[in-house]
């Protein structure tokens, strides 16, 4: 049975790491499985072959549980969002899911050799999936086109490959460093900028930002890991804190500047300010998960914006929804479990605290600008990098 355990957590992880970004590159949708069923093949694993494994760290364990707590408690006493409250139960057993494999042993694996071919796959799903996403780009869409049935006048815009270049940011760095340990340093070196040039090919503004703060940030940590560190994590919390008012201002102190920015960014700039003043109608519990998409602006709400003519499903930005969804109390609640995420950082040795800070950056910037806090696929993205450096990182900081 422990044999039997040992390679479902092997295949498990190595089947994940090879499918998650080439999937992601065809179609983003397929992200949020690509992680929850390897995510599950190790739960399931540990349970079989060693069961305290199954046990996640304390300090995670706890936030997650005041978390859910909380929620469990606005929505039933204080929200009064019948559908918000039937998304909750989903969206918290996602996020449980990843914080779950995470924060615990599960996904470790047992030795040098196991990593190895671990990270291989890896390596070659990362490959795959940017020269896949290279074709894409450079030849308007041709197995998109093929697998859909498009034809060649039918558009196709860059924009659907978003998701996946945010994706192989970030997951470019545990690779990485597992990379520059085996002493291939060029090939490390590579795979970043390969990673970077596809998100640079494409339309995703967020990616390119993400992908020059990760290279800073990497440059940074290894001169001074722990300056990085609490620069990042004040610089985080500050935004997520004040996020409400800078939103609020955000559109005059852009003014001057906003015929010189592109539409999209313009229109998360309307998102973000409508979202802020929804805010402040409940700021202390919030208004539901997922409420902005029951919102129905009036028309003269509406007028006062340029581009916010279709309404969204959530505002790009992870802290203002959380303000938004669960109120102070929750964004509070979810930054502690975000601080047990980066924190065991500290514990890995050279080159992967200074991957991890790098891929934290990365994460931290995308969370910020593009993604809603609870979308699946964006909880996939960031469930599987998690794995990643608690698969592949040698030593107890791995652990």
């Amino acid at each position: 049975m422990t044999g039997f355990a040992g390679g479902l957590r092997l295949w498990g992880l190595a089947a994940g790491f090879a499918l998650f970004a080439p999937l992601g590159a065809v179609s983003h949708q397929a992200m949020a499985p690509a992680f929850l069923l390897p995510a599950a093949a190790i739960l399931l694993a540990a349970g079989l072959s060693r069961p305290a494994a199954l046990r996640p760290a304390r300090g995670p364990l706890l936030a997650f549980l005041a978390l859910a707590g909380w929620a469990a408690f606005t929505h039933v006493f204080a929200v009064d969002c019948a559908a918000c409250a039937e998304r909750a139960p989903g969206k918290l057993a996602t996020l449980g899911l990843v914080a779950w494999a995470a924060a615990s042993g599960a996904a470790a694996l047992d030795g040098a050799a196991e990593r190895r071919s671990a990270a291989r796959a890896l390596v070659g799903g990362l490959a795959a999936a940017i020269a896949l996403m290279a074709v894409e780009l450079a030849a308007d869409a041709p197995v998109h086109r093929l697998a859909t049935g498009l034809g060649p006048d039918d558009p196709v815009s860059p924009s659907r490959y978003n998701r996946a270049a945010s994706a192989l940011v970030i997951l470019s760095w545990p690779a990485a460093a597992w990379l520059w340990g085996e002493g291939r340093r060029g090939a490390a070196a590579a795979l970043v900028l390969a990673a970077a040039g596809v998100a640079f090919a494409g339309e995703s503004l967020s990616a390119q930002v993400a992908s020059i703060l990760a290279v800073a940030a990497a440059g940074a940590a290894a001169v001074a890991p722990g300056a990085v560190l609490w620069t990042g994590v004040a610089a985080a919390a500050g935004f997520s804190a004040l996020a409400p008012w800078v939103f609020l201002a955000l559109p005059d102190w852009i003014r001057p500047v906003a015929h010189l920015l592109p539409g999209s960014a313009m229109h998360r700039v309307e998102i973000w300010h409508f979202s802020a003043g929804a805010v402040f109608e409940a700021p202390v519990l919030g208004h539901g998960f997922g409420a902005i998409r029951d919102f129905v602006p009036a028309p003269e709400t509406l007028a006062r914006y340029a581009r916010l003519e279709e309404w969204t499903s959530h505002p790009h930005n992870a802290p203002i929804q959380l303000w938004l969804d669960l109120g102070a109390v929750g964004l509070a609640l979810a930054a502690a479990l975000a601080w047990f995420a980066v924190r065991p950082a500290r514990g890995l040795p050279p080159p992967w605290r200074a991957a991890a800070l790098a891929a934290a950056a990365a994460t931290a910037f995308t969370a910020m600008v593009s993604f809603g806090a609870w979308q699946e696929t964006w909880l996939g993205m960031v469930g599987m990098a998690l794995l990643a450096f608690r698969a592949l990182a040698p030593g107890p900081g791995a652990r």
